[in-house]
């Protein structure tokens, strides 16, 4: 059985035109050795077909809704719920489900 996370990203007083803008903002805004290490661990197991990612603009154009569906195995490989994040700027709000 899959496991889907929605991971929604938030900048205050932000407009995004695109999806692609307000994840390399993010990343900008947030970079560090952890999110560099995060967005590994994602682009592996994408490239391994144990991850799919969608990306959406928000309602607000304020920031992004991105969807991850992982394998079992590979979201427990990953830490799953209790996987360690990457802490992030105080204009950013991020809420995972």
């Amino acid at each position: 059985m899959a496991v889907t996370q929605t991971v929604t990203l938030v900048k205050s007083g932000a407009t995004f035109a695109d999806v692609a803008e307000a994840i390399e903002t993010f990343n900008t805004d947030n970079a560090s050795a952890a999110l560099t290490s995060a967005i590994s661990v994602l682009n592996t197991a994408v490239s391994e077909g144990t991850l799919t990612v969608s990306a959406e603009l928000n309602a607000s154009a304020n920031g992004v809704v991105i969807t991850r569906v992982w394998d079992d195995a590979a979201y427990t490989s990953a830490g799953g719920a209790s996987a360690s994040r990457p802490a992030i700027s105080s204009s950013w709000t991020r809420t995972i489900a």
